[in-house]
């Protein structure tokens, strides 16, 4: 029977490269989704420089503040119901996804070893681990929710690559969602 320990915390020039890989290209992905992010706030929020919008911006100092802030100029400028309604699922949307985001890069890396029953060694299995500050307040009521939250705070390699293309899918909706936008300018409603 094999048994698993975590057994250190590996410094980033000992991982396997493709897990570094993978890790860099879901940061990638995710700098995308910001990008999108500042783009449909800057074109909301009305004609003014670049410099100007992106300080409006990054003074939101969280995602979910940056979130709030662009769904309210939506819901001011955006006079088309279903596309009102399309650009609330895209938001909500990127607000689940930062919390994998976040969990990802505020995580620490910790190498598994996988030993058999004469504790001899298997296999490593290198991980990306969150624990939430309040993770103490927040047990589990049973053993499933408790599987649970392993699932959310443990990142394989195939959780990174997977929330890589979540991201980059988030990125091009956003990206349609601005050019469905755009084609409304001339009926966007003026900002109070």
């Amino acid at each position: 029977m094999l048994a698993s320990r975590a057994s250190r915390y590996p410094r980033a020039k000992d991982l396997p490269p493709d897990l570094k890989d993978a890790f860099i290209d879901a940061l990638d992905a995710w700098w995308q989704v910001e990008h999108q992010l500042f783009m449909l706030f800057q074109f909301l929020s009305g004609p003014r420089e670049m410099d100007a919008a992106w300080a409006s911006f990054c003074d939101m100092k969280s995602v979910s503040r940056q979130c709030e802030v662009t769904a309210e100029l939506a819901k001011a400028r955006i006079p088309d119901d279903a596309l009102l309604r399309d650009f609330v699922r895209i938001i909500e949307r990127l607000r689940k996804l930062a919390k994998r985001r976040n969990a990802l890069v505020h995580g620490r890396w910790m190498a598994v070893e996988i030993v058999d029953e004469s504790d001899k060694l298997i296999d490593v299995e290198f991980l990306r681990r969150y624990d939430p500050p309040d993770a103490g307040a927040a047990r589990p009521k049973n053993h499933l929710d408790a599987d649970r939250q392993k699932e959310k705070t443990r990142f394989s390699l195939h959780d990174m690559n997977r929330s890589a293309d979540h991201f980059r899918q988030l990125a091009r909706d956003m990206i349609f969602l601005m050019e469905a936008v755009a084609k409304q300018y001339s009926r966007l409603r003026p900002l109070p």
